[in-house]
Parts: structure tokens; C-alpha cells; sequence
């Protein structure tokens, strides 16, 4: 039977990447594998912030497979993303067996002068959402979309 816990997530980035920015009092070094055992929360979104993890990241990945479920960014904050990461990601599911999808953190922008209004577009959104399908363990694909972004052009990107 699953309980309230089981639905809980993590928002997770590397440990420190918060270090000496939001006014914070002093510096952090627990993991995010070691702040969900603290927390007693199962679920982890791991999002590349500041440039880090750095690629390749199965070492990085080890302590994680204690988690329940793990979803690991395709786009990072900021919306950083490249097709190197998204193949890497894609990739690392074949070893992480908990991982269950992929995030695209900071996805929405206002478009400016007739660009898109995505990070990535919706023909590469469609590939990846292809590619997820056909992995030995169909993932999720996840987006963060603020609610001040709901009166941007999102329906396409959506779909």
C-alpha cells in the first residue's frame, strides 16, 4: 500500500551549488542521496546546476540507487542543455534501475523577436520523447513550467 512518503520528492542539485549565493549563513556539503535518507524522502530530482555534475556521471549515480525513484535533468537550470547530456542521460537509465524519467528545469522563456518560446523545439522534443518510449525502461519525461509562464505559447511544446 503506498502512503503519503512514497508521493515525496527531492529537488536536488550538487553538494554545495547553493555555497555563498541566496544570503544562506554558511555552506552545505550533505549529497542529495544523503539529504533524502535525512528527510526520509524516497523520490530525487537530480538537476544540473552551475554546470555541475559534470558528465560522465555513473560514479555519481552509485549512491543514488538507494532511492526509490530517480529523475535526472535533460535540461539543467538556467536552461542548459546540449545533445551531448541528453544522450548521456538517456544512457545512464540503462544502469540506474531506479531511474524513471527526465526533467527539463527552466524549460519556458519569453520568446523575443520570433524565437522559440522552448529550449528545445518540438521536432527535438519529439525525438526525445520517441527515444524515451523505445529504452529498455520507458521513461517519463518531466517539465518545470511556472505558473507566471502559463500565459506564454506552451501548448505546442506541451503536446
Amino acid at each position: 500500500m503506498e502512503c503519503v512518503r512514497d508521493r515525496l520528492w527531492l529537488w536536488g542539485h550538487e553538494a554545495g551549488s547553493h555555497n555563498r549565493e541566496w544570503r544562506l549563513p554558511g555552506t552545505s556539503h550533505i549529497t542529495e542521496a544523503e539529504a533524502a535518507s535525512y528527510l526520509g524522502i524516497p523520490n530525487l530530482l537530480m538537476v544540473r546546476y552551475g554546470g555541475k555534475p559534470v558528465p560522465p556521471y555513473d560514479q555519481y549515480a552509485v549512491p543514488l540507487k538507494a532511492l526509490k525513484r530517480v529523475v535526472w535533468s535533460i535540461v539543467g537550470a538556467g536552461g542548459t542543455s546540449d545533445q551531448a547530456e541528453q544522450d548521456h542521460v538517456l544512457d545512464l537509465s540503462t544502469r540506474l534501475p531506479n531511474m524513471t524519467g527526465v526533467i527539463m528545469d527552466d524549460f519556458f522563456r519569453k520568446p523575443s523577436g520570433g524565437e522559440d518560446v522552448g529550449v528545445l523545439g518540438v521536432e527535438v522534443l519529439t525525438d526525445i520523447h520517441r527515444r524515451l518510449s523505445q529504452l529498455p525502461r520507458p521513461l517519463d519525461l518531466w517539465v518545470v513550467l511556472y505558473d507566471h509562464q502559463l500565459d506564454l505559447p506552451v501548448q505546442e511544446h506541451l503536446a
